[in-house]
């Protein structure tokens, strides 16, 4: 038996030796240890001398051997946080990750701005339907489709939006969107996959354990589904009208506004996640 204090270390130590960084190891030792012992951080802190039951242990080190294995933490406890939302996951499906939360809250300073509380919406690569899960429970009267080429993805945003309340607002569609996305839609939003294929081998291991289909964008440059997106918006919006927020990579701004520019859309805007860096895309067709 040892106290939580002491498992604390020894999972911060363990994942250390495997090339974590402090601060992740830090970090990922607290959600292991939320997750076990069902324990938000301040009460871990709290019961710091408190024993951990062998049973607990155990299950600490059968996530611990599939963590030293660089399987991402998020597939190793089954769920991650998003938008303070608990998001269920598994392998094969995208991780949310925190600088997405940039497109939910640039989508709902949209829609509140153009007076769309009760639009209609589709969401292209839902993955776990984080995005999509967490405008539903900030706008009430919103209504989403959502789509994915992965049923296990699909499934799982199922999942994630029973969990959450909203599943009896939320379509899912599995399928390429270019074919199963209704028209007669108020927006699009996506985070699509944006890495060009050439980076593949810098990705960090976790992240190369991800489904290729959610990372890796389509032309040389990654910008193939910018382009698609801004061509298809002309059809499957109302009447041609809508608005369009994406997510985009490090660099990638300033050019995929000018896909949308070029593909008759106005109100091109750039907007910074929260480390200042240009990371959503939004536009309006009028």
């Amino acid at each position: 038996m040892t106290s939580i204090a002491e498992t604390k270390k020894e999972i911060v130590c363990r994942l250390l030796r495997v090339g974590i960084e402090q601060w992740e190891a830090e970090a990922e030792a607290k959600l292991i240890l939320g997750k076990v012992l069902d324990q938000r951080p301040a009460l871990l802190m709290l019961n710091a001398f408190k024993t951990v039951s062998a049973e607990d242990t155990a299950t600490i080190q059968e996530i611990l051997t599939k963590r030293e294995a660089r399987v991402p933490v998020q597939y190793c406890l089954g769920q991650t946080w998003f938008m303070g939302l608990k998001i269920l996951v598994r392998e094969g499906v995208f991780i949310p990750r925190g600088d997405t939360e940039t497109l939910v809250e640039v989508t709902i300073k949209l829609l509140k701005k153009l007076a769309m509380r009760q639009a209609s919406l589709a969401e292209i690569g839902t993955g776990s339907g984080a995005v999509s899960i967490a405008l539903l429970k900030s706008m009430p009267d919103l209504r989403l489709i959502a789509c994915d080429i992965s049923a296990t993805a699909i499934a799982v945003a199922q999942e994630n939006a029973r969990l959450h309340g909203v599943h009896d607002r939320l379509t899912t569609l599995v399928g390429d969107w270019r074919q199963v996305m209704p028209k007669e839609l108020d927006g699009i939003i996506s985070n699509p996959p944006y890495i060009p294929r050439e980076y593949a081998e810098t990705l960090q291991p976790e992240v190369r354990q991800e489904p290729e289909a959610a990372l890796f964008g389509t032309d040389t440059d990654g910008l193939g589904f910018f382009r698609e997106i801004a061509q298809a918006s002309a059809t499957h919006l109302r009447d041609g009208k809508g608005v369009i927020a994406v997510e985009v990579g490090d660099t990638q701004a300033v050019e995929v506004g000018a896909i949308f520019l070029r593909n008759d859309c106005a109100a091109v805007d750039l907007h910074c996640d929260v480390n200042g860096l240009p990371r959503v895309v939004s536009a309006l067709r009028q």
